[in-house]
């Protein structure tokens, strides 16, 4: 098995390293050549994220990584020699997607103009929270989490045991 490292923002084309593979046999019986084998990273085609040239066995990035899209992925080489039948090998690669400070930390609230008022009335728990929301703030918008936010569990109020009421202000 092989593994590397890459850091994430990396150029496509980026050559990551080699895969080596050797046959003891002679002639056209020795030609090695190398083939990605197919699966899916994250539902896409592995062939989206990495090649494997033929001959020397060099992989390469297709794309940039995002650290926070993926950590790391692995895949899979097959080494087929020349002959007839070929004959195969195969080996898992690894790839370990490394951060870099990329993203700038960003304040999620309390917002400072516009306002809505939850409560939450609960068997268990009763709580109050304000958020402050800006009247041009886009539909489907983040605003908070009222589940962290009060410390209540998210299947008491998906099962309709707790309820939470809205008060424009």
């Amino acid at each position: 098995n092989y593994e590397a490292c890459v850091l994430e923002n990396n150029t496509p084309g980026l050559s990551i390293f080699t895969v080596k593979a050797s046959d003891a046999d002679w002639n056209q019986n020795a030609r090695v050549s190398y083939i990605l084998e197919d699966s899916t990273v994250n539902g896409v085609s592995v062939s989206s994220y990495v090649s494997v040239h033929p001959d020397s066995g060099l992989i390469t990035a297709v794309r940039s990584f995002d650290y926070e899209q993926l950590k790391d992925f692995h895949f899979r080489v097959k080494a087929q020699d020349g002959g007839s039948p070929p004959l195969s090998s195969n080996v898992t690669v690894k790839i370990i997607i490394q951060d870099q400070n990329d993203n700038a930390p960003q304040v999620l609230y309390p917002l400072q103009t516009g306002a809505c008022a939850l409560a939450l009335f609960s068997p268990r728990v009763t709580g109050q929270i304000r958020y402050s929301i800006p009247e041009e703030m886009p539909v489907g918008s983040f605003v908070g989490n009222i589940v962290s936010d009060l410390g209540i569990e998210l299947k008491r109020l998906i099962s309709g045991k707790a309820r939470v009421f809205t008060a424009g202000s």
